[in-house]
Order: structure tokens, then sequence, then C-alpha cells
């Protein structure tokens, strides 16, 4: 009979133990979502964050090739990229070097309407992005 009571208390201590190991590995995964969820949330803030646009000078471009010297107006399309999509697609596109008669446009393409003042020739600028343009 001696034997009986400390059987029952041994096994009376299982149940306790299993209810703190749960109550642990409850608490240990609630806080490693927690801080997952915090680095994750603080890496896409800074994916999503633009940066400001550091725009070149104009570039005096000559497109003797693609437009005609009688032409006063031309369609000028563009294709802009980067490797870093943090860098605003944007492009500068005017009639003269210093910037005069200008159009800016943002997007990863798009067609700009351009009064030429010089013939056959165009400026643009841009921010970080890559540019390819083609006549429309």
């Amino acid at each position: 009979m001696a034997l009986e009571p400390v059987f029952t208390l041994r096994f009376s201590f299982l149940p306790v133990l299993g209810a703190l190991a749960v109550g642990a590995r409850y608490y240990v995964e609630r806080q490693e979502k927690q801080l997952s969820a915090q680095l994750i949330t603080t890496r896409v803030e800074a994916v999503r964050k633009r940066q400001e646009p550091m725009w070149t000078t104009f570039i005096k471009t000559d497109a003797s090739q693609s437009i005609p010297p009688i032409a006063h107006f031309a369609k000028i399309q563009f294709k802009l990229w980067s490797d870093d999509n943090t860098i605003p697609l944007m492009i500068r596109i005017a009639s003269k070097p210093d910037g005069g008669m200008m159009s800016e446009v943002a997007g990863p393409s798009g067609v700009v309407e351009l009064m030429l003042v010089e013939k056959q020739t165009l400026a643009t600028g841009s921010g970080q992005a890559n540019i390819l343009l083609f006549k429309d």
C-alpha cells in the first residue's frame, strides 16, 4: 500500500508538465510569428518606397534617320525600365536642348507628341531609368 500514493503522485504531474510544455510552445510560436510579420512588413515597406527622381541634363538627340526634314510634329514612342523597382520610370522630352517645350511623362512606356523647333532634333532627360526611343 505504501507504493500506491507515490505511483499516483508521479502520474498526476504528467498532465501539468504537458500543459506547461504546450503553453511554452504556443508562446514561442506566437513570438516567432510576430517577429516574422514585423520583418516582412519592414522589407515590404522598404521595397515600396520610391526614390525621388534625379533628373539628368537634357541630351540633344539627332533624329534625322527617323523624322523627315519637313516635319513640324513627331510622335515619339518610349520605353523605360530599371532593375531597381524603387526608381520612378519618368522621362522628359523637349523640343530644345535647354528644356524648352518639354513634356514630362511617367510610366513604363508611352507616346509623346512633340512639336519640333529645330529640324530633326529633340532632347531627352530622365530619372535614373534606362530609355529606348522609337519614332511612331
